[in-house]
C-alpha cells in the first residue's frame, strides 16, 4: 500500500505548482490541476477500499476444467505472450547487467540526439486554433470619400463569398476604424465560417487565397488576420498581430522615423506577411509657428497670442445665463462658418499693451497637416509600436528570435531603444515560470520518494529516468512537427509525476527482495522481471487513454493535443528505459556502496526461464 500511495502522491504533487501559477495562464491551468488532483485522490481511495472488497467477492479461483473452451484459449494465449516477453526480458536484462558501463554509455546517445532535435523545434505561446473566424481590415489613403471606401468594401465582401463558399455570417462596417473612432478611409469586415468538420479547407488556406485575390486593389491596404481563439483571448494572447516591437523615445517625430526604418527591415524577414505602425496620423490639424522676435518687439507675449486663438476657435466663457435654478455658460467664439479653413485665422487679431490691434497673420505662420490621434506611452515613455503578421511558413519563436538579433545590431541614437513586446514578452515570461515549476515539481517528487524509501540514493536512481522521458516527449514533438508551447510544458510537468511510478514499483520490490536475503544483481533481475507485467499494463492503459487527446479530435483540440503527445511519447520511452536503465544504475550504485559491517549478502542462482 505504501508504494501505491507514494505513486499517487508523486503524480499529485506536480500539480501544486500549477495551482499557484499567476495571471490568466494560472486561471486556466489551475482548474486542470484541481480536477486531476481530486480525481487522483478519489482513485486512491477507491483502490485501497472498494477494489479489495469487490475483488474478494467477485474474483474467485476457477479450475481450468470449469472454464469454457474460448475462455481457456484466450487465457492461454495471453499467458503465453506474457511468459515469452518475461523470458526474453530476463535474458536481455541479464546481458545488460553484465555490461553495465557500456549500456550506461549508450544511453547518452538518445540524450544527445534529443538535444539536437530540441534545437530544431519551433516555439510559440499557444498553438493556433482554427475557429473559423477572421478579420479583414481596409485602409485607403487619408481623405478618401466614404462612398469610395464602401464600394471597395462591398467588392471585398463579394470576393469573400466567391472564394470561401463555407461562409456562415459576415459583418461589414465602413467609415469607422475597427478600434473605434472616425475615418472615412477605413473599413472593417468580420467573417465567420462554418465549423471545421463541415468545411472543405482550413482557415489558413482560405486566408491565403483571399490575400492573393485582394492584393490587386490600387491604393488600398487590405490586411486579413484570423481571430484569436477564445482560449488565447482568455490567456491574454488576443492580439491579431502576434509580433510587436516598441520604439521608445521622447521625440515622437524622430521615433516615428526610426520605427519606419525598423519596419522596412522587419518586412524583409522571411515569414512576415505584413507590417504596420500603430500610429494613426489621420487627424487634421493646423500648426501655428510664432515669430517670437516680432511679437516681443510689439510687447505681445506668447500667452496673449494663444489666448486670442483659443477664444476665437474654442471660445471663452464670458458670462452665465440663469434660468430658474439652472445656470448655463455663455461662450464667445467665431461662428462655425468662420473657423473651418486655414484662411479664417486671418480674422484673428491680437491686442498689444498699447491698445493696438495686430492681425495674427503678421505674427505667425500657419500650416495645415495631419497629426497623431493619440500619443502612446508605455512605462511613462513615448513609444511607437511596430506590428507584424505572420505567413504561417515559420514558427513564431524563430521569427521573434531573428527580430531580436536585428534589434541588437541597430545603432540607435541616444535616448531611443527598440525592444520586443506583446506575445514574445509574454512567451519569455511564461517560459521562465515554467522552468521554475518543473524544478519545483521534480524536487517535490524527490522528497516524497525519499520519505518512502528512507534513502536519498534510490529516489535519485528513479529520477534519472526523467531525462529519457524528456527524450520521448521531444522525439514525438519532432516526429509530429509540433511546436513548443505552454501545453507542452504543462505536459512535461505532468510527465514528471507519472514517469517515476514505474520506477517506484520496481525499486520497492527490489528492496523487498534484498531484505529477504537476495544479492544485488539477483534481486534486481528477479524484481525487474516480476514487475514487468504491471509496468506494461500501467503504461499501456495510460498511453491508450491519452491517444485521442494526442491525435486531436473535436473543436479546439489544437490546444490540448501537444500536451497529450508529450505525455504519450515521454511515458512510453520512460517505461522502456525504466526496464533496463533503472536496474542497471541501481546495481552499479549499490555495488559502490560499502556493505554493513559483519553482514554478507546471500546470493542465489536465478533460472534463465520462468517456466522451469
Amino acid at each position: 500500500m505504501a508504494h501505491r500511495t507514494a505513486s499517487t502522491l508523486t503524480t499529485l504533487c506536480v500539480f501544486f505548482p500549477l495551482i499557484f501559477m499567476q495571471g490568466m495562464m494560472g486561471i486556466v491551468f489551475q482548474e486542470l490541476a484541481l480536477t486531476v488532483a481530486f480525481a487522483l485522490l478519489a482513485s486512491l481511495l477507491v483502490a485501497i477500499t472498494l477494489v479489495p472488497m469487490l475483488s474478494s467477492r467477485w474474483l474467485k479461483q476457477v479450475p481450468n476444467g470449469a472454464m469454457t473452451a474460448s475462455t481457456n484459449v484466450l487465457r492461454r494465449l495471453w499467458d503465453s505472450v506474457l511468459i515469452t516477453a518475461e523470458n526474453g526480458y530476463r535474458r536481455l536484462l541479464g546481458t545488460v547487467l553484465h555490461h553495465r558501463l557500456v549500456v550506461l554509455g549508450l544511453c547518452l546517445i538518445p540524450l544527445v540526439l534529443s538535444y539536437v532535435a530540441y534545437g530544431s523545434l519551433g516555439s510559440e505561446l499557444l498553438p493556433s486554433v482554427d475557429e473559423g473566424m477572421m478579420y479583414i481590415r481596409l485602409s485607403m489613403p487619408v481623405g478618401t470619400r466614404l462612398e469610395v471606401t464602401d464600394s471597395i468594401l462591398t467588392d471585398i465582401e463579394q470576393t469573400v463569398y466567391e472564394t470561401a463558399p463555407d461562409v456562415q455570417a459576415m459583418f461589414a462596417r465602413s467609415g469607422l476604424r475597427y478600434s473605434g473612432g472616425g475615418g472615412t478611409h477605413t473599413g472593417f469586415l468580420w467573417v465567420r465560417l462554418t465549423e471545421r468538420s463541415q468545411r472543405t479547407e482550413p482557415l489558413e488556406d482560405v486566408i491565403a487565397s483571399l490575400k492573393r485575390k485582394l492584393s490587386t486593389y490600387p491604393d488600398a491596404k487590405v490586411r486579413i488576420v484570423p481571430r484569436p481563439s477564445d482560449v488565447a483571448r482568455l490567456l491574454g494572447a488576443s492580439r491579431t498581430e502576434r509580433l510587436e516591437v516598441d520604439v521608445f523615445g521622447f521625440d515622437l517625430q524622430r521615433g516615428r522615423d526610426l520605427a519606419k526604418d525598423i519596419e522596412q527591415q522587419i518586412k524583409a524577414i522571411d515569414g512576415i506577411s505584413y507590417t504596420r505602425l500603430d500610429l494613426d496620423d489621420s487627424r487634421p490639424e493646423m500648426k501655428i509657428r510664432i515669430d517670437r522676435q516680432k511679437a516681443a518687439a510689439l510687447g505681445i507675449s506668447v500667452r496673449s497670442i494663444l489666448e486670442a486663438v483659443e477664444t476665437s476657435i474654442a471660445g471663452t466663457v464670458a458670462s452665465q445665463f440663469r434660468e430658474g435654478r439652472e445656470e448655463y455658460d455663455i461662450r464667445v467664439r467665431f461662428r462655425k462658418a468662420d473657423r473651418q479653413a486655414l484662411t479664417d485665422l486671418d480674422r484673428i487679431v491680437v491686442t498689444t499693451p498699447a491698445g493696438r490691434h495686430v492681425p495674427l497673420r503678421s505674427l505667425t505662420v500657419a500650416t495645415s497637416g495631419t497629426g497623431p490621434i493619440t500619443i502612446q506611452r508605455r512605462g511613462q515613455e513615448r513609444s511607437v509600436t511596430i506590428k507584424a503578421g505572420l505567413t504561417g511558413d515559420r514558427d513564431f519563436g524563430s521569427i521573434a528570435q531573428e527580430i531580436e538579433y536585428l534589434l541588437a545590431s541597430l545603432d540607435l541614437p541616444d535616448g531611443f531603444q527598440a525592444v520586443m513586446a506583446g506575445e514574445r514578452q509574454e512567451q519569455l515570461e511564461a517560459n521562465r515560470n515554467m522552468v521554475l515549476m518543473i524544478l519545483l515539481a521534480a524536487l517535490l517528487v524527490y522528497m516524497i520518494m525519499a520519505a518512502l524509501f528512507e534513502s536519498l540514493l534510490h529516489p535519485f536512481v528513479i529520477l534519472c529516468t526523467l531525462p529519457f522521458a524528456i527524450v520521448g516527449g521531444i522525439g514525438i514533438l519532432w516526429f509530429t512537427n509540433t511546436n513548443l508551447s505552454m501545453p507542452v510544458y504543462i505536459g512535461g510537468i505532468m510527465l514528471i509525476g507519472i514517469a517515476v511510478n514505474n520506477g517506484i514499483v520496481m525499486i520497492a520490490y527490489i528492496q523487498q527482495l534484498r531484505q529477504n536475503g537476495l544479492g544485488i544483481r539477483e534481486a534486481a533481475l528477479q524484481g525487474a522481471v516480476t514487475r514487468l507485467r504491471p509496468i506494461l499494463i500501467t503504461t499501456l492503459t495510460t498511453t491508450l487513454a491519452l491517444i485521442p487527446m494526442a491525435v486531436g479530435f473535436g473543436e479546439g483540440a489544437e490546444i490540448w493535443a501537444p500536451l497529450g503527445r508529450v505525455v504519450v511519447g515521454g511515458l512510453f520511452v520512460a517505461a522502456l528505459f525504466t526496464l533496463f536503465f533503472t536496474p542497471t544504475l541501481y546495481t552499479l550504485l549499490e555495488a559502490l556502496r560499502p556493505s554493513p559491517a559483519g553482514i554478507e549478502p546471500i546470493t542465489t542462482e536465478v533460472q534463465a526461464t520462468v517456466g522451469d
